[in-house]
């Protein structure tokens, strides 16, 4: 982690992002059960790929309201700056 605000900058996942969505998946079946839930996720591709990852069997619908904070000015700075 860089300490960026990084609200609205489409990241890809690191690798360890991708790991603990993998990891994931199954703490999400045994939740789930049999329900075959509806799932919602931010448009940008690091939230997509972590719901494609986590729920390969499902199909995750991207909305726009779910998109991450807006930094406005202070995207891609750190705190500090």
């Amino acid at each position: 982690m860089s300490g960026r605000h990084t609200g609205r900058t489409d990241l890809a996942l690191t690798d360890e992002g991708v790991a603990q969505a993998v990891s994931a998946g199954p703490l999400i079946d045994e939740l789930l059960g049999d329900h075959e839930p509806l799932v919602f996720t931010s448009p940008l591709e690091r939230a997509a790929r972590t719901a494609e990852l986590a729920m390969p069997h499902l199909s995750a619908e991207p909305i726009d309201a779910l998109m991450e904070y807006d930094y406005g000015q202070y995207e891609g700075l750190t705190s500090s700056e």
